[in-house]
């Protein structure tokens, strides 16, 4: 099989069957098909192929990483349509002798929820390549399979998933979710995208955190920690380009194919907290700044009340993107001003009134892990990098990793000047955002204002991923069963509002630093460096094997590494350990003491 661009083989494993099954199960397949019109094999104006590379796709495969019997997603195409597979076996035949499904002996059943298998006798395989669900639904009925037309929307816009971005833009434009696979970014949407998705408002908690390191220790900490990271994301976005498959998209979908499912599992599970977190962030950070505005009893738990009342309502629009796509940008636009008038604020501070006094160069305690983990929960965008390298075109993906290191470069200078220039100016008048340490004026109640707004139109996208998650574990259809999906969000909504309720409005910098060293650090560190360490191995090995062993894992992750350079995903590993235990424990002793 061929790359995306054709140019080279993929890495798959075999199927270890006999010749004489393979051809057995072609001539019972063939034997089952009977002729039909050729015009009909020929549907092409309704129909999408299942199995089409870079568009989203309704029913595509993700493989999984443990069996190493994998089918790749050639785009080699033949009169605009990719090449066919002969049912029930891998030899690929004319699309003329093959594309006969209208009497096929078979069911096609729903193995796994994005893959539609057509069984024929006690053999069983994937579509053909150029095969649309049209034509199988017309073939056995759609009672044997779900319909994909809320799996458009409720699986390929999951977060870290197929284009969220791009779902978000083109429903601006009017564009259905099924033309995205015409719609490419340029490299300046590219670099936009991934500047917005790690640039939000955890970006005015980052002065406070400097009060656990000190501005001279903080600036040299951020600076190793931003190239850290910028090498973590080229690793994981290096792991899915030399995959090259369709169906390997996201970021759980390569973690899966290398690591299994086991670890694939765990990005879940973290990219769910992670989002949920955010959640529970939002509400506590926005109420903590209306009631600084309206100081009045009480008024924490008040605005936490109200911002449940209103955010609840635009949960229950998770599967419209479009109705979300609004808000989204609205509080893109206010960070922006908030980002720029706060740094005007401290550069118009340290002019007439020098650094603050105190303000430390270093600060020696071992709470500098709540640095590094707080600095990770701001570092929230790693998941944004492989939607837009989705979405790129062929020829522009050549460019995208050095696309992507320099705009990662321009966001660790941004951190870098918002998070110094923010400790220097207000020292230890910071609490939580830099935005409430700011001298009264109507500035800062206009800037907090902003804030406060951005963190509530910012909730549902936060909200969305999170809730597709737990719709697909519930088994919930938004449109079938709308009062249950209601019911869901509400209790939600209550259970998000009741917990930033009892944090608290003074421990925000402190819970999304927890966030950031309980999930946020594998997401940015651990998983991309397993990912280096095994995404070569694993490949090579899946030649001549079908199935990786727990062993032959543990023997990749301590062969000696050829170049000294490489040894560096070890002390990154090490570092992301010490960052999980140490940022844990002074989160938890930042407030039970």
């Amino acid at each position: 099989m061929t790359s995306r661009k054709g140019k080279r083989s993929l890495p798959v494993g075999r199927i270890n069957a006999a010749p004489q099954a393979t051809t057995a199960a072609s001539a019972d397949s063939q034997s089952s098909i009977t002729a039909e019109d050729p015009l009909e094999c020929e549907r092409k104006a309704d129909c999408v192929g299942v199995h089409e590379p870079r568009r989203p796709l309704a029913s595509s495969v993700v493989p999984s990483a443990a069996p190493w019997w994998r089918s790749a997603f050639s785009p080699q195409r033949e009169k605009g349509r990719t090449a066919s597979l002969l049912e029930c076996s891998r030899i690929l035949t004319p699309v003329s002798a093959t594309h006969r499904l209208g009497v096929a002996s078979g069911a096609v059943s729903n193995l796994f929820p994005r893959m539609a298998s057509l069984r024929c006798d006690r053999y069983a395989a994937t579509p053909n390549y150029h095969t649309s669900l049209d034509e199988i639904y017309n073939v056995v009925g759609s009672k044997n399979v779900d319909d994909g037309s809320e799996i458009n929307e409720d699986i390929d816009i999951h977060f870290l998933g197929e284009r969220l971005t791009d779902v978000l833009e083109c429903s601006l434009l009017g564009e259905s979710i099924t033309q995205l696979g015409e719609h490419h970014n340029t490299l300046g949407r590219a670099a936009f995208h991934i500047f917005k998705g790690n640039v939000g408002a955890g970006v005015f908690l980052l002065p406070t955190y400097y009060q656990d390191a000190g501005y001279g220790i903080g600036l040299v900490l951020m600076v190793l920690l931003g190239s850290l990271m910028i090498d973590c994301t080229l690793a994981l976005v290096k792991s899915k380009q030399k995959i090259d498959l369709a169906a390997v998209r996201t970021y759980p979908a390569v973690v899966g194919y290398i690591l299994g499912d086991a670890l694939k599992h765990f990005t879940d599970f973290s990219l769910l907290f992670t989002q949920f977190g955010f959640s529970v962030v939002y509400i506590q950070y926005a109420s903590s700044i209306f009631a600084a505005i309206f100081a009045f009893s009480h008024a924490y738990h008040v605005f936490v009340f109200l911002g449940v009342l209103i955010v609840t309502p635009m949960t229950f629009f998770s599967h419209r993107m479009g109705a979300l796509a609004y808000a989204s940008m609205l509080a893109a636009v206010f960070v922006v001003i908030v980002l720029a008038g706060v740094v005007g604020e401290e550069v118009t501070f340290l002019a007439t009134r020098g650094v603050s006094p105190a303000a430390a160069f270093f600060v020696p305690t071992m709470r500098i892990f709540v640095f590094i983990s707080g600095h990770m929960f701001s570092l929230e965008g790693i998941g944004t990098v492989l939607p837009v390298e989705n979405s790129m075109t062929d020829e522009d993906l050549p460019r995208f990793a050095t696309l992507v290191k320099y705009t990662l470069v321009s966001i660790v200078a941004t951190y870098l000047v918002v998070g110094v220039l923010g400790y220097l100016a207000f020292g230890d008048a910071l609490q939580t955002s830099v935005v409430l340490a700011m001298p009264p004026s109507k500035t800062k109640v206009m800037l907090q204002v902003l804030l406060g707004l951005s963190l509530i139109f910012s909730y549902p996208i936060q909200f969305v991923p999170a809730i597709q998650l737990v719709d697909r574990a519930l088994g919930i259809s938004v449109r079938k069963e709308r009062t249950k999906a209601y019911i869901v969000r509400v209790v939600l909504n209550m259970f998000f509002g009741a917990l930033s309720g009892f944090i608290g409005a003074d421990t925000v910098n402190v819970f999304a630093s927890f966030l950031g060293a309980f999930t946020g650090v594998h997401l940015m560190i651990t998983l991309p460096v397993l990912l280096a360490l095994f995404t070569d191995p694993v490949l090579g090995i899946a030649l001549e094997r079908t199935e990786l062993s727990f062993r032959d894992y543990v023997k990749i992750f301590f062969t000696m590494p050829h170049a000294l350079l490489e040894c560096r995903w070890h002390l990154y590993l090490l570092l992301a350990v010490c960052v999980w235990i140490g940022g844990m424990y002074y989160t938890f002793d930042s407030v039970f003491g």
